[in-house]
């Protein structure tokens, strides 16, 4: 649609967030032309002032062909939820439940992630703040591992391993579901006949 899109950042997800991009906020689906333009711009740019700025020419014809092929729009809500899925991509871990549960306060993720990495890491305030949501979470367990914490990042085969042993226990449920019923249906209609 003419936009180069930055990786998805933490600067991005809290614009976002603030914003209630649907694509974020999962209080709606995204349905309407501007929930992808909005994404598109701030995204593009970096500035979420961007996403309220006069729309370009193209902007208007997009938007139309949005408004009226669905099996457009459809795509292009795919690639954004494709594009913020790679740029989030973290590691599996598995970490032993502590005694003392910790009570967390109302802070955003992306804040609580860039306050992290500043005072944790050293990093940058821009640095931190363009850091992909997958980095900072990488970057984050690698250095809680560092500092001593009981985290065990899943390989990629018990990931694969754990996901198959969960498919096969949902056809499991779904066939026995799907036997209680027909046995139901069938008492039912002796009972009836």
């Amino acid at each position: 649609m003419g936009y180069k899109l930055k990786p998805f950042s933490l600067r991005f997800m809290i614009y976002l967030t603030a914003l209630e991009s649907p694509f974020l906020v999962g209080t709606k689906p995204p349905t309407l032309p501007e929930d992808i333009l909005v994404f598109l711009r701030v995204c593009s740019s970096g500035d979420p002032s961007k996403a309220f700025e006069k729309p370009k020419l193209s902007d208007y014809y997009y938007s139309a062909r949005l408004g009226v092929d669905m099996r457009y729009f459809a795509k292009i809500a795919i690639e954004i939820k494709q594009y913020i899925e790679v740029c989030c991509t973290s590691p599996k871990v598995y970490q032993k439940e502590d005694e003392v549960h910790k009570t967390s306060e109302n802070v955003p993720m992306p804040l609580s992630f860039a306050t992290s990495l500043m005072s944790r890491l050293h990093m940058s305030y821009d640095d931190a703040w363009n850091c992909t949501v997958g980095q900072a979470v990488w970057y984050l367990t690698a250095y809680s591992i560092s500092e001593g914490a009981e985290t065990k990042i899943l390989s990629t085969e018990v990931e694969d391993k754990a996901e198959s042993d969960l498919n096969k226990l949902k056809a499991y449920q779904e066939a026995e579901e799907k036997r209680i019923r027909e046995e139901w249906l069938t008492n039912r209609n002796k009972q009836d006949g």
